[in-house]
Formats: structure tokens, C-alpha cells, sequence
């Protein structure tokens, strides 16, 4: 069983050691949070800043950064170059209840997809991308690095999904769609053609605003 730092000690990292409680897939070494106060914890874990943890933890141990959605995922893409800079692995995080066709993704890209999530044949998922629980990829699809899929959303054939974007909640996209990069798709949008860059996606049909998607909060 490999040992695996938690890069990150929020809601996404509680969901990684709940599942790990569950499914027992690797032993967790320590978790990671640059602003860590001394003899800090987190579920029961030691969190450590990342100076201390390459100073106690030796390379041996891989790293899932467990950082969510925040500011089109910047935080989470700085983390994960922080990580490979400093000579550590990533560790790509498919639970045991996802259905994910061989192929979807390289090694060493810190991929995270949680239970009864469908990722079909012809699938690239990105370095940093996230899937969560109840989506469902139809077939070749690309999603660009460091995007975040929330649950249940549902995406046909042949999409490309531009890099750092956010789908939310129940949302829908056509197939032959492509999303622009740091888009933003609200709850139960139905997206219907494609978007530009930076593009907030609302409604049933979904219409496309241009905005400052690095200042709109989730």
C-alpha cells in the first residue's frame, strides 16, 4: 500500500480520507496546508507546511493535491508545480466505484474521480482534473487541465472542455460542444453550443456571458 501526503486540508481532503477509510487504498503519511500552525491536525492527521513536509517526508511518498475549485483552480495548478518542482510524485485518485475506460489519463497528473462517475472510451482527462460523484462522460470528450466537474453532470461525445473550468451542479452539454478555458457552467445550465473564453454559462437553453471569471466566486 503506497504511502500518500493530502496536499490541502479542506472539505476535498475530508472526502479523500473518508474514502480511503472506506476503501483502505493507501496509508495517509501527513496532510500539506502552507499555512499550517504548529501541532496543527486534521482528522486525526498531522498537517505540516510544505517546507516542513519536504524536510521530514522523504520522496518515496506521492502526493495528491486536494485543493477544490478556487479562483478558476489557480491555487490548485500552483500546488501541483510545487510539488513536481520539489521532485515528488503525484498520485491519481480513482475510487473504486467509478467506472473509468483504461487510458483516460497519464500517470503522475494528480486525477481525481469519486464514485459512480462514467468516463468512456475516447476520454482525455487533463493534468489537475477533477470529476466528481455521478457524472458521466458519454465518449471521446477532452477536459482541459485543472477542470472541476461537480455531480451528476452530463456531457455528450466528441465535447472538448476548455482548461481551468468550473461545470456545475446537474448541468448538461450537447455533444460536438466545445467550452472556451476559465469557463464557468451554473447549476442544471443546459449548454447547447459552443462558448467563448472566459464565459459564465446560465439557464435552459444556455446563454454565454463574457466575464472576469478569475473574480467570480463559487
Amino acid at each position: 500500500m503506497e504511502s500518500i501526503a493530502i496536499y490541502g486540508a479542506g472539505a476535498l481532503a475530508k472526502q479523500l480520507i473518508c474514502y480511503n477509510q472506506r476503501y483502505q487504498l493507501f496509508e495517509v503519511e501527513c496532510l500539506i496546508d502552507d499555512k499550517a500552525c504548529q501541532n496543527q491536525t486534521f482528522m486525526g492527521y498531522n498537517v505540516l507546511t510544505f517546507e516542513k513536509f519536504k524536510n521530514v517526508v522523504g520522496g518515496g511518498v506521492k502526493v495528491i493535491v486536494s485543493i477544490g475549485y478556487v479562483k478558476c483552480s489557480v491555487y490548485r495548478k500552483t500546488a501541483v508545480e510545487k510539488v513536481l518542482d520539489a521532485g515528488y510524485k503525484l498520485y491519481n485518485f480513482i475510487a473504486p466505484g467509478a467506472n473509468v475506460w483504461p487510458g483516460s489519463f497519464k500517470e503522475n497528473d494528480n486525477v481525481l474521480v469519486f464514485d459512480n462517475a462514467f468516463v468512456g472510451v475516447g476520454c482525455q482527462l487533463e493534468r489537475g482534473v477533477i470529476i466528481s460523484e455521478g457524472t458521466v462522460l458519454s465518449h471521446d470528450i477532452t477536459v482541459g487541465q485543472y477542470t472541476f466537474m461537480s455531480d451528476g453532470v452530463i456531457v455528450g461525445g466528441h465535447c472538448k472542455i476548455g482548461e481551468h473550468s468550473f461545470i456545475g451542479l446537474n448541468s448538461t452539454i450537447k455533444s460536438n460542444t466545445t467550452l472556451g478555458v476559465y469557463n464557468i457552467v451554473g447549476c442544471a445550465a443546459n449548454v447547447l453550443k459552443d462558448t467563448p473564453d472566459y464565459s459564465v454559462v446560465k439557464g435552459n437553453p444556455g446563454k454565454a456571458e463574457q466575464r472576469d471569471t478569475l473574480g467570480v466566486d463559487i
